[in-house]
């Protein structure tokens, strides 16, 4: 007689993780589409990084926007100096001394708002530090002549 066959299967052919099976609500279309999603843009992708390549790397984009920002701000700085007259022009012409009354007319506006500017906020400063350690002094000049009185008594005495 032959033995009976195991009624389960041996454990070295049990499977070591559960089995999980494939989930139905996506549909083979949707899945194809996916794909093909992925696909398209990884193909999107590789031309425009050929592209690039071609003219040079984002390095060169990158120095070519650079160099075309610094010729505009230079065409800028060309047309406002243009603007601006020479010092043999305003001697021609007489205009400095207007632009010096309205500076010391714009000066005098920035006074009269009770705004200090960095300087005098600096000089305000600098005051204030320079009466203290007057004080400070003033003070170890008062003590250093009570004490040495005392001193110079001591040392005749001895």
């Amino acid at each position: 007689m032959l033995p009976s066959p195991p009624s389960s299967p041996p454990e070295f052919l049990a499977p070591k993780r559960l089995f999980k099976p494939i989930p139905t609500s996506h549909s083979g279309e949707e899945g194809r589409e996916a794909r093909r999603n992925l696909f398209l843009k990884k193909v999107r992708d590789a031309r425009d990084e050929k592209l690039m390549k071609a003219r040079g790397g984002e390095d060169e984009m990158m120095r070519l926007i650079f160099v075309s920002e610094q010729k505009r701000w230079e065409a800028w700085q060309a047309r406002t100096a243009a603007s601006i007259p020479t010092i043999y022009e305003e001697e021609e012409l007489g205009i400095g001394n207007e632009e010096e009354l309205d500076f010391q007319a714009e000066e005098s506006l920035f006074m009269d708002h009770g705004e200090t500017g960095p300087s005098e906020d600096l000089e305000e400063m600098l005051d204030r530090d320079g009466k203290e350690l007057e004080d400070l002094l003033s003070q170890l000049d008062l003590q250093f002549d009570q004490v040495m009185p005392e001193a110079n008594r001591e040392t005749m005495s001895t």
